[in-house]
């Protein structure tokens, strides 16, 4: 999945914020549209009217996916206020690019404190980027991060950016720079 975000300027740009998922490849490429899924985007402005107000939590570890638009007399636009529109509770999501790998690990965290430990979104967020920035070369190896990444279907662009992770010093902390995890943020949603 990806976030698109594209600043129009006018009352339109509900279009122009959305989610890309993988079967917009079929209807780019060969105009297809597979009636379950339809075409692969999904803009805000569909977001906001659907009925998710029994939705405690979304996740969207897409880039850019925080981004909003004020537009005059209407507030904040995009995907974050699509979804507080349909009744979701809290939104997690990111504001820039989003790497790949530190993105795995912070989120397998989070997800530990919100199910296991059962803490609300905002607390398992805040813990899961302190382990992220605290994580050793080593730790990683010890709990099979680079075990499950070389072993996944991933291509082998993404599997030689794993490697160099791999090749670091033992006690190096790869992601302590808040690149790695500054932009992932908990909205709590009126």
């Amino acid at each position: 999945m990806h976030g698109y975000f594209r600043s129009c300027g006018n009352i339109e740009f509900v279009y122009s914020v959305g989610l890309i998922f993988a079967g917009v490849t079929d209807w780019i490429r060969k105009r297809k549209m597979e009636k379950k899924y339809g075409n692969g985007i999904v803009t805000a402005d569909e977001i906001s009217r659907m009925d998710l107000h029994s939705v405690e939590l979304v996740v969207i570890s897409a880039c850019w996916s925080s981004r909003n638009q004020i537009i005059e007399d209407k507030g904040y636009h995009g995907l974050i206020g699509a979804f507080s529109e349909a009744g979701v509770h809290y939104v997690i999501s990111h504001l820039w690019s989003a790497d790949d790998f530190s993105s795995i690990i912070l989120m397998d965290h989070f997800y530990y404190q919100y199910t296991q430990r059962k803490l609300a979104p905002p607390a398992a967020l805040n813990l899961a980027k302190k382990y992220l920035r605290k994580i050793t070369i080593r730790q990683m190896r010890k709990e099979g991060w680079f075990d499950c990444i070389l072993q996944s279907d991933l291509d082998m662009e993404s599997k030689a950016y794993v490697q160099k992770y791999e090749k670091m010093d033992d006690m190096l902390c790869p992601f302590e720079n808040e690149i790695y995890w500054g932009g992932f943020s908990c909205y709590r949603c009126n």
